[in-house]
């Protein structure tokens, strides 16, 4: 379950995602679209958190963004300038993978593409530290 909530921008028709599966879309943007009515896996209908339910084989590696408002087929509204990912995962009661609620336009603990979290984080101060003794 894919999980977007639109942070501090407005979605003036929709929020899509886009990725490397059919399911997603196969890389054409903005034909994918997310659902925030309350219907199709969408919890709670105009909380701001835009949800789409996808079917994936369990090991499938999933590369997407998400898109708000751009016509379809066009690489318009953007959130980001880097692709998100995530291995699909079976559940052991086989109930659906639920992901965290990203933001749109923004990414949580990304220092850069090769520290990618809080231990990232404690490297990069630690070399600074170093840095300036």
């Amino acid at each position: 379950m894919f999980r977007v909530h639109e942070g501090r921008y407005g979605v003036p028709k929709q929020l899509s995602i886009v990725g490397n599966h059919a399911t997603l879309g196969n890389f054409s943007p903005n034909t994918v679209a997310l659902h925030d009515d309350g219907t199709q896996g969408d919890e709670h209908g105009g909380d701001h958190v835009w949800t789409f339910r996808a079917t994936l084989p369990a090991g499938t590696r999933v590369r997407y963004v998400y898109t708000n408002s751009g016509a379809p087929g066009q690489w318009e509204g953007l959130d980001l300038p880097h692709i998100r990912e995530v291995q699909v995962i079976a559940q052991p009661d086989g109930s659906p993978m639920y992901l965290p609620v990203e933001t749109f336009g923004r990414l949580y603990m990304q220092a850069d593409n090769w520290h990618t979290d809080a231990v990232g984080y404690e490297l990069i101060a630690q070399a600074v530290a170093n840095a300036l003794k």
